[in-house]
């Protein structure tokens, strides 16, 4: 039994090596530095705290801070539930661009259809049937997927909307009730 790492030339396996080195590198890197603010920020946090000093003078209040998030998740959560329909409506469109009778096919596509062979001639090549039953299986399997796509990315839009509008109200609550000069 070879593995295959073993069968590959020595160049494979160093550009193999070097991209994982890289992306470890990357990914580590950024959690690396932020964890390093975020401890520096701890410590400037509990200095300040010590001398009595509980806000950073000059500063954003918190109310606008939490504003911006808010919008800013609300946005998010609009444009990725837009594309998500978008995606969902464009599965069914895939569907009707088939051909008639390909399209009735495609619309049911018993599990039958998806695991049977496919017409072939005797030296290996698809009928012409073949290729219509492959292109109505690539139709329908785009669809689906497409489908699903638009379904995740259209529930996490409206996740992103509830949070932004939470969001928003709590910033409306600390302007309320923060004290500011």
């Amino acid at each position: 039994m070879m593995v295959s790492v073993l069968a590959s030339s020595a160049w494979d396996n160093f550009t193999t090596g070097f991209g994982v080195a890289a992306a470890i590198l990357a990914v580590g890197g950024v959690v690396f530095l932020r964890f390093q603010r975020s401890r520096h920020e701890f410590a400037l946090m509990r200095a300040a705290l010590e001398k009595g000093i509980s806000d950073y003078p000059g500063g954003l209040p918190a109310w606008v801070v939490s504003a911006r998030e808010g919008l800013m998740m609300l946005t998010l959560g609009v444009a990725l539930s837009g594309l998500g329909v978008a995606a969902w409506l464009m599965a069914d469109k895939e569907l009707r661009l088939a051909p008639v009778a390909a399209s009735q096919a495609a619309a049911t596509m018993p599990a039958q259809m998806l695991a049977g062979p496919k017409p072939r001639d005797d030296r290996g090549r698809l009928l012409p049937e073949g290729r219509l039953y492959s292109e109505v299986r690539n139709r329908w399997e785009r669809s689906r997927y497409l489908e699903m796509a638009g379904q995740i990315m259209t529930g996490s839009g409206i996740i992103l909307i509830a949070l932004g509008i939470v969001r928003l109200v709590f910033a409306r609550v600390e302007r309320k009730y923060s004290a500011e000069p």
